[in-house]
């Protein structure tokens, strides 16, 4: 059976929506926990015993500090598939840990401070194809009394994660931004202090759309995916709050509960243009269920699931 570009990329998403609903699993770290035998450790010789070290340097100081801006423990993942943790303080430096489906990436250095941002001196630095590696520079954000770490270049992905509802995560401490550990108990209002050039990224109220347009598909080749892109013109702009890099979704959910998605691409006073896109793996047991996007449909900037039903 030929498989539309859309229905492929529902397949890739039935499978994300199952393994951000998986319950918290607590990833192996340490001499008193050690990581499944199948994985491959993936460090320069010595790093262990390095990275051991510097961690218990590393929370005897936060146990002595008194509520540093940053300095603490955090965590990201999505439980089956990847997760990490990064344990951070001034003087003492950081340990990294990434585990993917069967690796363990450790990385361990120093931390400094520049206008604000924190920069990771790695001492044992290994590039990585998968996204282990981390990253190398990051920004304190606060929201109230919680703490995250976000990369500088995803703050603006962290923007749009609040838009969404995605954050603040309350049902389990695991989500794609780093964020202090059991942070995700710590009840919010109001908005998170991102930098001053990405406040307006962050919407009070959802903006509501319809598409207007659908424009001819483009396709790519890369690593041997083709990723179907699909052009849009949405009947909001600049007058309505929109900005380049905000991502729409459609109220209703598609077959696994995941959202149509459309990213900002550029925006006049009262219309903007959105892409969103595929990526085709060439092989989908997924019925053509979802047509493509079609002008009339209705979006906003909100993402979960639970409040579609209850705009619906």
């Amino acid at each position: 059976m030929t498989r539309s570009p859309f229905s492929l990329l529902i397949s890739v998403a039935i499978f994300v929506s199952a393994v951000a609903t998986a319950p918290a699993a607590e990833p192996p770290t340490g001499s008193d926990s050690r990581p499944n035998p199948d994985r491959q450790e993936e460090f320069s010789p010595g790093i262990e015993d390095v990275w051991e070290t510097r961690r218990n340097a590393i929370r005897h100081e936060i146990a002595e500090s008194e509520d540093h801006r940053w300095a603490g423990e955090y965590h990201r993942g999505n439980v089956i598939a990847v997760n990490a943790r990064l344990t951070l303080a001034p003087k003492s430096g950081f340990t990294y840990v990434w585990f993917g489906h069967r690796d363990v990436y450790r990385d361990c250095g120093r931390v400094i401070t520049e206008q604000g941002h924190l920069k990771l001196l790695c001492e044992f630095a290994t590039m990585r194809q998968d996204g282990g590696s981390v990253a190398k520079e990051w920004i304190p954000v606060r929201w109230g009394e919680r703490r995250y770490l976000v990369p500088v270049d995803d703050v603006l992905a962290f923007c749009n994660a609040v838009n969404e509802g995605s954050e603040p995560r309350e049902r389990a401490e695991w989500g794609r931004f780093f964020l202090g550990k059991d942070d995700h108990e710590v009840k919010v209002t109001g908005l998170p202090e991102v930098p001053e050039k990405y406040r307006a990224n962050l919407l009070q109220e959802p903006i509501h759309a319809t598409i207007i347009a659908v424009h001819p598909e483009e396709v790519t080749y890369h690593n041997g995916f083709g990723f179907h892109r699909i052009p849009l013109t949405l009947d909001v702009g600049s007058q309505d709050r929109v900005r380049v890099g905000m991502t729409f979704h459609r109220y209703e959910r598609v077959p696994g509960g995941l959202l149509f998605t459309a990213r900002v691409k550029s925006v006049d006073a009262h219309t903007c243009e959105a892409l969103t896109s595929a990526r085709v793996p060439g092989v989908s047991e997924i019925e053509d269920t979802q047509p493509p996007p079609s002008p009339g449909w209705k979006l906003w900037t909100r993402g979960r699931s639970a409040e579609c039903d209850q705009r619906d």
